[in-house]
């Protein structure tokens, strides 16, 4: 039997730096900063979410629910920040949230196509 479950590292272990070796140099070197622009290629992004209250965005996309929950999740870890709780790897950056999810089934997302991905690349290009 294939074991799927996928494990995250708890919160406390990911802002100490233990689960990822390296992690907390680079923290105590760089928190990003706004000039810098990160696409974030996935499903919409919640930016309204407590984690992204010092956050700068380009292109909000403020949509909630499921289609938003995995996109969300993966800014975070990039640029998310709540001060004494969580800080991800460049809280300091700007996002560029590029959904190339659709909505489908009730709780899933469509897959993107490969003219979905390539259009949001060059999108992403177009930022710098």
């Amino acid at each position: 039997m294939v074991n799927n479950t996928v494990s995250f590292p708890r919160l406390d272990a990911w802002n100490s730096g233990h689960a990822l070796p390296g992690l907390q140099w680079l923290k105590n070197r760089t928190t990003g900063i706004p000039t810098i622009i990160v696409a974030v290629l996935d499903s919409s992004i919640d930016c309204s979410h407590s984690y992204f209250s010092r956050t700068s965005f380009l292109d909000r996309e403020l949509q909630g629910g499921v289609s938003a929950e995995h996109g969300t999740h993966i800014a975070s870890v990039i640029a998310g920040y709540l001060p004494g709780i969580y800080h991800g790897i460049a809280p300091g950056v700007t996002l560029l949230p590029i959904n190339i999810f659709s909505q489908g089934d009730p709780g899933k997302l469509k897959s993107c196509s490969q003219v979905t991905l390539a259009n949001a690349i060059h999108k992403a290009c177009d930022y710098g």
